[in-house]
């Protein structure tokens, strides 16, 4: 693990190091706004029809010392409904359950629970080799 730490780490400083010299001009008020022109020119969100038909698709992959590897997957709805759905089932449960303090991910907070009321959640397909 620390070898794959450490290549990482050298990885994101070779990348803030490369990008750095071009982060500079986003303090250029001129540049900033050129960038943000050409963002609403060329972006077009998805609708909410579009959305509708979307899924979002989620793959993880385990091996444990021995070489034994199990695959699991699941999908959702659009990534942008599931973040929606998901802010609002983290903020209600933060507003019924007042024991809680300090910093948690959603899971941490929540538990596997929260995945599993999020719209369009397929249930997790495992698969073991």
């Amino acid at each position: 693990m620390t070898s794959l730490k450490l290549k990482c780490e050298g990885c994101l400083l070779i990348f803030k190091q490369s990008m750095t010299k071009y982060f500079r001009f986003l303090k250029i008020k001129w540049v900033m706004n050129f960038i943000k022109r050409r963002i609403d020119k060329i972006w077009k969100p998805n609708t909410a029809e579009q959305r509708a038909n979307s899924k979002s698709y989620f793959w993880g992959e385990v091996i444990n010392n021995s070489g034994t590897k199990v695959v699991g997957r699941f999908s959702t709805a659009d990534g942008y409904d599931l973040t929606a759905a998901g802010t609002v089932e983290v903020a209600q449960y933060l507003l019924e359950d007042t024991d809680q303090a300090g910093y948690f991910t959603p899971s941490r907070l929540i538990g596997k629970e929260l995945i599993e009321k999020m719209p369009g959640y397929s249930g997790i397909e495992f698969e073991s080799s």
